[in-house]
C-alpha cells in the first residue's frame, strides 16, 4: 500500500512539472509573439512617415555626403528620438544584395552590405525576426517595405530594437514559474510525508495488534514461509509440542523427520503441502 502511494505521489509531481513546463513554454512563446507584433506595427508606422521622394534620390546616388542623404539621415534620427526606439533604424535597398541607404546605427555607412539577422526579409509584407544576440545584447528586428506612389518596392525599412529589458522580463517570468513550481513541490512533499507517516502509523498499529493476537492466542499458531519452513511460533504452540522455540524455528513443517507431530490428511489422496502452500486451500487433518 505504501509503495503504491509513493508511486502515485511521484507520478502526480511529475505530471505537475510537465504541465508547468508546457504552460511556461506557451506563455513565453505568446510574450515573444506579442513583442514581435508590436515591433512590426512600429515598423509599419515609421515606414508611412518617411518621404518616398527622399528615398528615390538616395537610392540613385552612391555618394553619402549629399544634402538629400543628410536629410534622410536626419529624418531617421528624429523618428527614432520621437518614438523612443532603443535600437536603430536602417533603410535598405529594395533589390539584392541588400545595401544600406541610410542608418542611425553606429558605424553603418551608405552602400555597406546589410548583415541580416536570422530572419527572411520579405518585400511583400511586414516581417520580423525572433530574439537573437548581437553586440553583447539581445535584439529583435522588424522589416517593412517602402513603396512609391505606383506601389513598387523602393527600399526596405529595418527596425532593430534592443530587447535586453524584454529578455530580463522573460527571465523574471520564468523565475516566477520556477518559484511557484518549487512551492507546489514543497507543499506536495509535506502533504506526501504527512499522509505517508499516517499510513506508516496505521500499519504499525495493525502489525502490533496482529502480533498481540498471535502471541496471546490460546490456539497454537505457526507462521511458515513459502517453502514450509517455520518462521514464528506462539507460546500456545510451544506448550502443545512441549518444545522450546529454538527446536522448531527453521524446520520444515511438512517433513515428518523434522517435526515431532506429523499432520496426515483425512483424505489421503490430497497433498497437504500443495494445498497449503500453493493454492492456500483449507484441509482437514489429524495428528499422528
Amino acid at each position: 500500500m505504501r509503495r503504491r502511494f509513493q508511486i502515485f505521489g511521484a507520478s502526480l509531481v511529475s505530471l505537475f512539472l510537465i504541465m508547468g513546463v508546457y504552460l511556461l513554454y506557451h506563455d513565453l512563446f505568446s510574450l515573444i509573439s506579442q513583442q514581435r507584433s508590436v515591433l512590426e506595427k512600429t515598423a509599419y508606422t515609421i515606414s508611412r512617415l518617411i518621404p518616398t521622394a527622399t528615398i528615390e534620390l538616395a537610392s540613385v546616388t552612391k555618394d553619402s555626403h549629399t544634402a538629400n542623404d543628410s536629410q534622410l539621415q536626419d529624418r531617421l534620427f528624429n523618428l527614432q528620438t520621437d518614438l523612443k526606439i532603443s535600437g536603430s533604424l536602417t533603410i535598405l535597398s529594395g533589390k539584392l544584395p541588400r545595401t544600406v541607404l541610410a542608418s542611425t546605427k553606429t558605424g553603418a555607412r551608405k552602400n555597406d552590405e546589410f548583415e541580416s539577422p536570422k530572419a527572411e526579409i520579405s518585400t511583400e509584407s511586414i516581417s520580423s525576426s525572433g530574439l537573437y544576440r548581437a553586440d553583447n545584447s539581445y535584439r529583435m528586428s522588424a522589416f517593412a517595405p517602402l513603396r512609391d506612389s505606383n506601389g513598387e518596392i523602393l527600399a526596405i525599412l529595418a527596425l532593430e530594437s534592443d530587447e535586453s529589458a524584454f529578455v530580463l522580463r522573460l527571465l523574471g517570468y520564468g523565475l516566477h514559474y520556477l518559484l511557484l513550481a518549487l512551492g507546489l513541490i514543497t507543499i506536495g512533499g509535506f502533504v506526501f510525508l504527512w499522509i505517508s507517516n499516517r499510513t506508516s502509523r496505521s500499519l504499525r498499529l495493525m502489525k502490533d495488534r496482529y502480533f498481540t493476537l498471535f502471541r496471546e492466542s490460546s490456539d497454537g499458531i505457526l507462521l511458515l514461509d513459502q517453502a514450509g519452513i517455520i518462521q514464528k511460533v506462539n507460546d500456545a504452540a510451544l506448550h502443545c509440542f512441549q518444545l522450546e522455540e529454538e527446536e522448531l524455528m527453521g524446520k520444515d513443517f511438512f517433513d515428518a523427520r523434522q517435526m515431532p507431530v506429523h499432520l496426515v490428511p483425512l483424505d489421503t489422496s490430497k497433498d497437504i503441502r500443495k494445498l497449503s502452500l500453493e493454492s492456500g486451500a483449507h484441509f482437514h487433518s489429524k495428528a499422528k
